[in-house]
């Protein structure tokens, strides 16, 4: 069993390493520069010393993955070697939470090798990004959370509840998108446990509501700004409104609506116009209560006077979010992959709902649910498989459930068309 699980984690540590000496040039920097300009000027103040975290960067981006990088002195091959590394670990993580949820040794090596293999898993381990950090953290809690549900003393659920809230603080200090993660889980756990659920739910609230506190607070107080992240208002206006704008108004040049969204947000605000740009949309991304408050004002001003084009672009949001996956060479190969795996995942979860593991099929569909549903909140333009890749554990963990389905029915059909009469 060991030797298996070793040979999946050596097989994927190389496919990881060979995407990775393929897709970058000779400055480490070929889809994600401008993400990693921000993070390495955050990171130096925090290696001069600095922890007071007041750049503006700050209130976009979570602290967690700045520090590492200064920690590991800004070296742009060490950041790689280390984040090809962590996301390693989530192919072993994927099997230990693939065997809690009572798949067979064989078929919890199916779920760690869809991780091996898929292209998102891969595309985003050798990058100059939080993403494997946050993933990594995120799949470490969802085999925290199944401990929690079936641990039977009170140490345990409390220990185990303590580390579920900690992992989710930790991944949405690395990526913001898990800072509201801990609500659904404190509910999947009242959901589950026969006992000791009230145990079971405080663990796990008091490090999730203290961490994520600590961090609105500190915005409020540094930057005048209590959200967890600005990235969130930034997106819901200039990629979930601007889509949904640009398509109401069939225009040609994307930037004309961004100046348009842009001069309506300064309007409001009593300021000038006649400067404002495209450009300009970017000294909106650290904004202030107030200014944040005008975004999302404008924002739904845009989804009110256009709601078929708002329903319209969900569609190209789950395009995006669940095939698409940009920067993969013969990208149709990526594609035909997710609508696979999607498939799968789907008659996986459906098998598990019509079976007695109504609590598993729960716990698998609560934080698709949330990241799907909080990513097309906010944007449908601008992201691809990445939005999903939080939960592909749990997504491949549904897919062996939709692979074994899939191997019943054809076996019955099989079965029945050697009993027909005349076969």
């Amino acid at each position: 069993m060991k030797r298996s699980v070793c040979a999946i984690i050596a097989i994927g540590l190389l496919l990881r390493i060979a995407y990775t000496i393929v897709i970058h040039d000779d400055s480490l920097l070929p889809y994600h520069e401008g993400d990693w300009t921000e993070y390495v000027k955050a990171a130096e103040q925090i290696a001069n010393g600095d922890l007071s975290f007041n750049l503006s960067i700050f209130l976009v981006r979570p602290p967690v993955f700045p520090l590492a990088a200064a920690v590991l002195q800004l070296s742009e091959p060490l950041v790689i070697v280390a984040n090809i590394l962590i996301s390693t670990c989530i192919i072993p993580a994927t099997y230990v939470l693939a065997r809690q949820l009572n798949l067979t040794h064989k078929r919890a090596l199916v779920a760690a090798l869809i991780i091996v293999v898929d292209p998102t898993s891969i595309k985003y381990s050798g990058v100059l990004l939080s993403d494997p950090i946050a993933s990594a953290f995120l799949a470490f809690a969802f085999i925290s959370l199944v401990a929690c549900r079936k641990s039977e003393k009170i140490g345990q659920i409390i220990c185990f509840g303590l580390l579920s809230g900690a992992l989710i603080v930790l991944s949405s200090l690395t990526r913001p998108a898990a800072f509201l993660f801990w609500i659904p889980m404190a509910l999947w756990i009242g959901y589950t446990r026969d006992y000791y659920k009230t145990l079971a739910i405080v663990g796990l609230v008091i490090p999730a509501a203290l961490g994520i506190g600590a961090w609105k607070f500190h915005n409020q107080t540094v930057f005048g700004n209590s959200a967890f992240s600005s990235i969130g208002t930034f997106n819901l206006l200039y990629y979930r409104a601007a889509m949904v704008h640009y398509w109401a108004e069939g225009r040609e040049n994307i930037d004309a609506t961004y100046t348009e969204l842009a001069r309506a947000v300064e309007y409001k605000r009593g300021n000038d116009t006649a400067s404002v740009g495209a450009g300009t949309r970017y000294r909106h991304r650290t904004p202030s209560s107030e200014l944040s408050a005008i975004m999302t004002e404008v924002a739904i001003e845009v989804f009110r006077n256009n709601p078929v084009e708002y329903v319209l672009t969900i569609p190209v949001g789950l395009y995006r979010t669940l095939l698409k996956t940009e920067f993969w060479p013969a990208s149709w190969i990526a594609t035909v992959w997710n609508a696979v795996f999607l498939i799968l995942s789907l008659i996986g979860l459906v098998e598990l709902t019509r079976s007695d593991e109504r609590r598993t099929a729960v716990f698998l569909f609560l934080p698709c649910a949330y990241f799907l549903g909080g990513t097309l909140f906010v944007q449908t333009s601008g992201i691809d498989t990445s939005a999903r890749a939080m939960v592909t554990p749990l997504l491949a963990v549904m897919a062996v459930h939709g692979i074994s389905a899939w191997h019943k029915a054809r076996m019955k059909s099989c079965c029945w068309w050697r009993a027909s009469p005349g076969a």
